[in-house]
């Protein structure tokens, strides 16, 4: 029961919720110290919530909407008063109401510990999101992770971390409280598994720490962002799951690499003359190239040189199409008198390949050329590439 401090009820188009001042007071039915009191509720940014019975306790929060798992026995002795003080340090400023607003709080209630959920995602996260793949919440600097089952032999912490930094692997710790050490974790770009095992010793709930030194510095985010995480689960890895582990275990944590790679690939070109179905290039970026074609040869490849066998001018689009391509082979062919390298490879969809541009191949220092064809007739080649095979008569 809402006591004061709160005003009418609202709906914000995802759920019934009341404005909280910055104080406020509820009675709880049963306000027992077994159990938990769980909260949902939505903040303007990062702020504390304390909340008062017989003990009072501190609730760290991030903006958005959230479900926070206190323990009674943090906030009311074994026989405790049902009356609870709430006081935030949020405040809501910025809009045209004339009102004190905190947080919006949608429920407050005990529940006890059996009906408890077996995973909570606790501080440090912030509301679901969507990326168009996948839902995910961000992380900041510092998480925690709370488990309430108790834990079976072969089971593990599984987690996909998404890291949206370009330049370089972001380290991600992760320990536990339960009977586990902490492991270390380098993250490549993108989405990965990871996980740590859990120890089947009968007790619950486990808590789980996480920490990133990375921050994400997001355009009009005021939020501390750190790594994506999805799918978050307890369970014994799958085969696919224990090869994730691996890679992690044996490669990016233990393997120290004293040996140079003898093959090095450089982005020379965006831009594109089709627009395949599978293609991973955004629409949005085909047309921009940026420092790339001979520049980037020279600032990116020439510097691996020394150790290289091969060289890729291309990973992505039709390297073709930049008319200081050439600009690029003149420097591999410079290279391949300087360095014990022999070969260049190139990579092209072949739409370009007339008898002009094919002798002016011919005379360049390419050692191979890759022509992409992906398909046996012509109607699925256009079917799948978006493009006309004009030099191919076949059905």
């Amino acid at each position: 029961m809402y006591i004061s401090g709160f005003y009418d009820r609202e709906n914000d188009g995802v759920r019934d919720f009341r404005w909280m001042r910055q104080k406020a007071q509820v009675v709880l039915e049963n306000c027992a110290a077994e159990g938990y009191l769980m909260l949902t509720l939505a903040a303007p940014s990062e702020a504390v919530l304390r909340i008062r019975g017989d003990k009072e306790t501190c609730c760290p929060l991030v903006g958005g909407w959230q479900t926070k798992y206190v323990p009674m026995d943090a906030v009311v002795h074994l026989e405790g008063t049902n009356t609870l003080e709430l006081e935030s340090d949020a405040r809501v400023e910025g809009i045209e109401d004339s009102r004190e607003l905190s947080l919006m709080v949608s429920e407050i209630r005990r529940i006890p510990a059996e009906d408890m959920p077996a995973l909570w995602m606790g501080t440090g996260f912030y509301s679901l999101e969507h990326d168009g793949r996948r839902d995910f919440r961000w992380m900041g600097n510092d998480a925690k992770i709370r488990i309430f089952k108790s834990p079976q032999e072969g089971e593990y912490l599984l987690l996909d971390a998404g890291s949206v930094c370009e330049e370089e692997c972001v380290t991600l710790s992760i320990s536990c409280s339960q009977g586990n050490s902490g492991q270390e974790f380098r993250l490549f770009p993108g989405w990965q598994t990871v996980g740590i095992p859990l120890h089947a010793d009968g007790t619950a709930p486990v808590e789980v720490s996480l920490h990133c030194d990375w921050e994400h510095a997001a355009a009009k985010d005021e939020r501390t962002l750190s790594l994506m995480i999805s799918r978050v689960r307890v369970e014994v890895p799958n085969a696919f799951d224990q090869n994730a582990i691996q890679v992690h275990e044996s490669l990016l944590r233990d393997t120290v690499c004293n040996t140079m790679a003898w093959c090095f690939a450089c982005d020379t070109s965006a831009v594109c003359n089709l627009h395949c179905a599978y293609c991973c290039l955004d629409t949005d970026i085909r047309g921009h190239d940026g420092i790339k074609g001979a520049e980037a040869v020279r600032e990116v490849i020439v510097s691996y040189l020394p150790y290289a066998a091969k060289i890729q001018p291309y990973l992505s689009g039709e390297p073709f199409l930049r008319e200081d391509m050439w600009e690029v082979l003149e420097e591999a062919g410079k290279s391949v008198e300087q360095y014990p390298f022999r070969e260049v490879e190139f990579s092209t969809n072949g739409l370009l390949l007339d008898e002009r541009m094919a002798e002016r191949v011919l005379r360049s220092d390419i050692t191979s050329l890759l022509v992409s064809v992906n398909a046996a007739r012509a109607r699925t080649y256009r079917r799948i590439q978006g493009g006309i095979l004009t030099s191919w008569s076949g059905t």
